[in-house]
């Protein structure tokens, strides 16, 4: 449910890239991607593989607004 403040953050804050970013990301979470992975790991091992990716993809969107920032920084 991550994707949720996500949201209300882009709608609240009126930032495009952030909407466009929250929308892909509402993406990645509801479409199952694992690649065959963690299909016969045992016990709670199987929702392993969705984590990664969910965090993956958050912390490389928080890398590019961070670069995107210092990159419009006045010098």
């Amino acid at each position: 449910m991550t994707w949720l403040p996500l949201l209300v953050l882009a709608w609240l804050e009126r930032h495009p890239a952030l909407l466009v970013f929250a929308f892909g990301y509402l993406a990645v979470v509801l479409v199952p991607i694992n690649f065959g992975w963690g299909v016969h790991w045992g016990g709670r091992w199987h929702d392993a593989p969705m984590l990664i990716i969910g965090g993956g993809v958050l912390l490389l969107g928080s890398a590019g607004f961070g670069l995107a920032h210092r990159l419009r920084r006045p010098r």
